[in-house]
């Protein structure tokens, strides 16, 4: 055996540092929305506790706000004001590619190597200084442990047994630990149904005939049940108590944000890259053929968070998280029943080598493109620059301002003291009536009526990018897409030709931010 031909541990941390390398290539050049105000509320939680009410609008000043990050947002703060924003990003991308290397299994590392670079390659679009990776990692975590748990062999005490811990820490770092809740839940509900005779008769229909499924010992049922138990009990120890779970139902059943918010949009809402087209249609693909030899309870769970993938595309990191034990599982079962000796070469010694070139020929490739795109800062996304803040700063803070849903996190950070309408919290806020996102998208189309939203709200001061100075106007009902129409969507006016036209006057503009102001009172 040659020295590439025996894998060991090297090779799993040198795939760690190449996961880093490229995440860090598609991220340094984008701040994320969110990122100001999680900086701001991690120091303000340090001042004053937690918050109960919001403490950055006032459109909705008195809404009950569940910081289900707060945990998250105070280390953010404090890391970040120790070693910086970078070093911050890097322990983020980090924690991602943990959660795709911890399943890897060195004896067959090169059957895991194509699931977890090509798994990884594609969620680059959703990697970043976000929240949401640390529910990415404790995914990871506790499907590992769980997978090895459900194993007929085995025994005595495994890690599992503190997934309770896990759930504790979880819960106060972000409120993706209910994915964690639901995953354990339907594999207790596959477990009891696999008792019952309904599934006995399932299993006898043709479709599932010869479908591998393992049922675990009551015992470990028990256990099960147990461990769910403690850890939904877990999630409680926090500072808002159960009403965690509002907030976590609230997000994932608000409809309004599916046709709305970029990362909850639909898998094929947007533009999908080739990575992540060929990665389902390789795991799809192999699952559709050999679906029978893989355990019912990996089936399933692989099946619902497709489902819901593609319904929110803020559910793929998730499936391919919980898809790469399968699809390495899936691959080692054509190795070993492949039988044409020309198709065996793939697995040869051989075979090995020129899948090794290839994927990494992919990787010098994907290197070159990404590198460009960080020479030419072609990722960067404009905020408002320091000129723009300060001239808001000059303001009277009493002046209402309605600004851009994508700049209210930042705005929060480089300007706290100024109340805002709305910032990357609030989609789901609804009070009294009051829906502040849903009179936002109003606004921001020229929606019939969107005057009277400005004068409800008393705004005064509009900062808008600078780009809506030159959208395409409103199109008329009778041309509209009929799918937008089914959505209740209708295409956009243009803001600015609207205000500019009216009592607003250009105050201020340089080119990333347009402000507006009142010339009447």
């Amino acid at each position: 055996m040659t020295f590439l031909e025996r894998p060991n541990r090297f090779f799993v941390l040198t795939l760690f540092f190449i996961l880093i390398g490229f995440g860090y290539l598609q991220t340094v050049n984008i701040l994320d929305p969110d990122f100001g105000w999680h900086l701001k509320t991690g120091e303000l939680i340090l001042e004053r506790g937690v918050p109960k009410v919001d403490w950055y609008s006032y459109t909705m000043p008195d809404f009950p706000w569940v910081d289900h990050e707060w945990l998250t947002d105070v280390l953010i703060y404090k890391l970040h004001s120790v070693f910086g924003y970078q070093s911050l990003l890097l322990l983020f991308l980090s924690l991602t590619a943990l959660a795709f290397i911890i399943f890897i299994k060195i004896e067959h590392f090169y059957i895991y190597l194509v699931p977890v670079l090509f798994g990884f390659l594609s969620v680059l679009s959703y990697l970043g200084l976000r929240p949401q990776i640390i529910t990415a990692f404790f995914v990871a975590i506790s499907w590992k442990v769980l997978i090895d748990f459900l194993k007929k062999d085995n025994k005595g005490f495994h890690l599992f047994y503190l997934t309770p811990i896990l759930f504790l820490i979880w819960v106060n770092l972000h409120g993706g630990f209910a994915a964690g809740i639901f995953v354990l839940s339907l594999v207790l509900a596959l477990e009891i149904f696999k008792r019952t005779i309904v599934f006995e008769r399932m299993m006898g229909l043709r479709f599932f005939q010869g479908q591998y499924s393992e049922k675990i010992s009551t015992q470990k049922t028990i256990l099960l049940f147990w461990i769910l138990v403690l850890s939904f009990l877990a999630t409680l120890i926090n500072p808002y108590g159960i009403r965690i779970y509002e907030e976590v139902f609230r997000t994932v059943g608000d409809n309004f944000l599916r046709f709305h918010i970029a990362e909850w949009l639909p898998l094929f809402g947007t533009g999908v890259s080739a990575l992540t087209i060929f990665y389902l249609a390789l795991t799809t693909g192999l699952l559709a053929v050999l679906r029978k030899k893989i355990e019912l309870n990996r089936i399933t769970l692989l099946t619902v968070f497709l489902i819901l993938s593609f319904l929110s595309q803020r559910h793929f990191l998730i499936f391919v998280i919980l898809s790469i034990p399968v699809l390495s599982e899936m691959i080692l079962i054509l190795k070993e029943e492949i039988k044409p000796e020309r198709v065996k070469m793939l697995f040869s010694g051989f075979g090995r080598l020129a899948v090794t070139f290839f994927i990494f020929a992919l990787l010098f490739s994907g290197f070159f493109q990404n590198t460009k795109r960080l020479l030419k800062r072609e990722n960067q996304i404009d905020y408002p620059s320091d000129s723009a803040i300060a001239f808001l700063r000059s303001l009277p803070l009493s002046e209402n301002l309605f600004n851009d849903y994508g700049w209210g996190g930042y705005l929060i950070w480089k300007l706290p003291e100024r109340k805002l309408f709305i910032d990357g919290r609030m989609p789901s806020w609804r009070q009294n009536g009051q829906f502040t996102f849903g009179d936002y998208i109003k606004i921001t189309d020229a929606e019939d009526g969107f005057q009277g939203l400005l004068d409800k709200y008393n705004t005064k001061i509009i900062m808008l990018q600078s780009a809506e100075k030159n959208k395409e106007p409103k199109k008329e009902a009778l041309i509209e897409n009929w799918l937008s129409r089914i959505m209740g969507y209708n295409s956009p006016g243009n803001l600015y030709e609207e205000l500019i036209g009216s009592d607003w006057e250009n105050v201020y503009d340089d080119g990333i931010a347009v402000i507006l102001r009142r010339s009447k009172h």
